[in-house]
């Protein structure tokens, strides 16, 4: 077991990692923390050379190789999992100002339920709810003071869908949440294309 579970007085839960990942080659699946800049700084790399757009151009920060026990299949140790299968993130991310305010959008969404929760009792489904105007003036507004990021009302409707998961983990609980993010999310959606289309290990 690598995760802790300890009870909330609310009757909820949280989950603490207290070991690391190991894969059966011997092979931490983690990257190396030991510089904490570093570490944090590591997606923001990886977005400007392209990784996350392009499985092709994905970095290998060192020649460590491992071998698969039963396939033998070379892995790089490029300081994480590399998938057989790359699904890229949301083409819109590739302006830098709606990527940067993605790592504010968790917070302003939570802060945004809260103070509207009474708005949403009346909506029978996210999936056919629009998002108003209001929010996203807010997120720019939020966004500038946080990020000093610039955008239009114009740009942020393409995160529509990004905002609706937020919104039902944080409104309706985890159940209701995983049912929406079923319908909508890409590696979801991928997963199935592969499973249907019965592929095996050494087509991957």
């Amino acid at each position: 077991m690598v995760q802790e579970q300890y009870p909330l007085n609310n009757g909820g839960a949280i989950r603490l990692t207290v070991a690391k990942y190991f894969t059966p080659s011997g092979r931490s699946i983690q990257r190396d923390y030991s510089d904490r800049e570093l570490y944090e700084s590591d997606k923001d790399e990886r977005y400007l050379h392209g990784d996350l757009f392009n499985k092709d151009s994905s970095l290998v920060k060192n020649n460590e190789v491992f071998k698969t026990l039963n396939l033998s299949r070379i892995v790089k140790a490029s300081g994480g999992i590399t998938p057989d299968i790359f699904v890229t993130m949301d083409t819109i991310f590739k302006n830098p100002h709606i990527y940067k305010i993605y790592d504010v959008l968790k917070e302003f969404t939570f802060r945004y339920c809260i103070q509207h929760k009474l708005s949403f009792m009346t909506i029978d489904s996210l999936m056919d709810w629009q998002i108003p105007d209001n929010f996203y003036k807010e997120l720019i507004q939020f966004g500038y003071e946080n990020e000093k990021v610039p955008l239009q009302i114009e740009d942020l409707h393409h995160l529509d869908d990004e905002v609706k998961k937020i919104m039902a983990k944080y409104l309706f609980g985890e159940i209701i949440a995983e049912e929406y993010n079923l319908k909508n999310d890409p590696f979801i959606k991928k997963a199935e294309e592969v499973i249907k289309g019965n592929y095996s290990l050494t087509d991957l």
